[in-house]
């Protein structure tokens, strides 16, 4: 604070790092190395260096490499094998095999095509359609997504549950442990599990099966699901299921309004 109040009470200006004058010696420098040496060496930023340069029409600092006449042998193996392998084996870059090759009007080396690590074996595509993706994914070792895609792009349909037979050891096992675990272990979804053992009136895990009276099921369709809820205590859904299963339409909750 007091090398600042005397400075401006003599008048003197900061320091502007930005500012700061370029030396002959400096300007020398430009373009012999790259911006970003030079901004270590003459402790200003790189972005200074460049806008300095290019406002002396320096260009930047590009080296170039030493240049290598063909010989006659390199050119002899131009286009016995792909580029990339020649450049490789002659010390060249890819691109400047490719060029050389262009100007000698050589047509490029056949490229043969191998079989990849993950491509698809005929019994990897057999399982396609046959089984949710997810269950194919697990099978085969790849991603959903991967499993997905290959699918669609064959025009294999995606597999639907509903047109799968259920065997009677996979409906054995409904209701005797969650749903989700059914699914994973019979490779179907939660909710073709779940449909099922519905249909087949059997109650989730842990919760106790109660048979539907023929009381109970002429009371369906004569009141709203509501009332009934109250009155048979069970679940919304357990009412809807067994009157859409016996054939009972829903009653409104307004026909039990007055005068309704």
């Amino acid at each position: 604070m007091a090398v600042r109040a005397r400075r401006s009470k003599l008048g003197i200006r900061p320091m502007n790092p930005k500012r700061k004058p370029w030396t002959a010696e400096e300007e020398a420098l430009l373009g012999t190395s790259t911006d970003s040496a030079l901004a270590v060496r003459l402790g200003r930023h790189p972005a200074v260096i460049a806008d300095h340069r290019r406002q002396l029409g320096i260009p930047p600092f590009t080296p170039q490499p030493a240049h290598r006449p063909w010989t006659a042998e390199e050119e002899a193996l131009l286009g016995t094998m792909v580029d990339e392998k020649l450049a490789a084996q002659i010390n060249r870059t890819v691109k400047a095999v490719h060029g050389h090759r262009c100007e000698l009007k050589i047509p490029a080396a056949s490229r043969v095509r191998r079989a990849r690590p993950d491509a698809w074996t005929a019994e990897d595509l057999k399982l396609l359609g046959t089984m949710p993706d997810e269950e194919v994914a697990c099978r085969l070792g790849r991603s959903v997504v991967t499993v997905s895609q290959h699918r669609a792009k064959l025009g294999i349909p995606k597999s639907n549950p509903k047109l799968i037979p259920w065997p009677p050891e996979e409906d054995a096992l409904l209701g005797t442990m969650p749903d989700p675990s059914v699914g994973k272990r019979i490779g179907r979804s939660v909710q073709a599990v779940s449909a099922r053992r519905w249909d087949l009136g059997i109650p989730k895990f842990g919760r106790p099966f109660r048979p539907w009276t023929h009381e109970e099921e002429d009371l369906l369709g004569t009141m709203p699901d509501k009332k009934l809820v109250r009155r048979l205590k069970r679940s919304y859904e357990a009412i809807a299921l067994r009157g859409a299963k016996i054939g009972h339409s829903t009653v409104p909750a307004q026909s039990l309004a007055p005068g309704g």
